[in-house]
């Protein structure tokens, strides 16, 4: 591949916003316009956020909120927010925690050596400020890519639900495959977007609110809040533990299973 060539990820990028623009012509809905123009915002939003400097803790804030605070607004602009609580979306949010246990039992290994003390004890050190940041970027995600993805689209009236699923899953996909910095994302991990996409949006649909969907997203988000509490804990709280910890021998025998 030269540079005279659009990359794959280009390709899927700009495909991306024809495919929305011919679903417009094809249902002719003001809220597919909508999500065409949106989608278009999001994508020059995600492509020029790390312009912003992250030496001032001012402008890293807003770049940070910048990550998730635009997908809320289609939703809150153009639909009224499905935030309802009874005893049929208390059991779907029951659903919502089994799915995770299910999914932290099948990834329970990995899970458990990424917060061991010997993987924490070389973590790098950031500011306190950072690791805030972190935190608050992984609640605000949760929130608010649940809205876009699932209250919004899926709230599209005159166009098959099947056909909002799938435009909810792959796009909630390719938010974070089209990331400028994703050019790590392997298909083992597109696998499980759309695999998650499925499970929020079958949620969302059956429940009729869209807090379960949120729930089962932060709780998805917790082992990295609580790898950044870790880190956190490691630097701030318990540095002589674990600088001591590196110096023994068992650390890297930990790193090894």
């Amino acid at each position: 591949m030269n540079n005279h060539t659009w990359k794959l990820r280009e390709n899927i990028r700009y495909g991306s916003i024809l495919f929305l623009g011919l679903l417009h012509v094809f249902f002719e809905n003001k809220l597919t316009l909508i999500l065409l123009l949106s989608w278009v915002f999001l994508i020059l939003i995600m492509g020029n956020v790390r312009r912003l400097s992250y030496t001032n803790k001012l402008t890293y804030f807003l770049r940070m909120t910048l990550y998730f605070l635009p997908y809320i607004l289609p939703p809150l602009l153009f639909l009224p927010l499905i935030i309802r609580l009874n005893i049929t979306v208390l059991l779907y949010c029951f659903l919502a925690v089994a799915v995770f246990i299910f999914w932290l039992l099948i990834n329970l290994k990995a899970i458990k050596i990424s917060l061991s003390d010997g993987v924490i004890a070389i973590s790098l050190q950031e500011s306190k400020y950072v690791h805030f940041l972190r935190i608050y970027n992984s609640i605000g995600a949760a929130v608010c890519e649940e809205f876009f993805f699932r209250g919004f689209i899926l709230s599209i009236d005159g166009i098959p639900i099947g056909i909002l699923i799938g435009v909810s899953t792959f796009f909630f996909m390719l938010s974070h495959f089209l990331l400028p910095w994703g050019e790590g994302f392997t298909k083992k991990d597109c696998a499980n977007q759309l695999v998650f996409g499925i499970i929020s949006a079958t949620l969302f649909i059956l429940s009729g609110s869209i807090l379960p969907s949120i729930l089962m997203h932060l709780l998805f988000n917790c082992p990295s809040i609580i790898t950044t509490i870790r880190s956190y804990e490691r630097h701030y709280m318990k540095k002589d533990y674990f600088d001591k910890l590196l110096m023994e021998q068992s650390v890297y025998d930990e790193l090894e299973i």
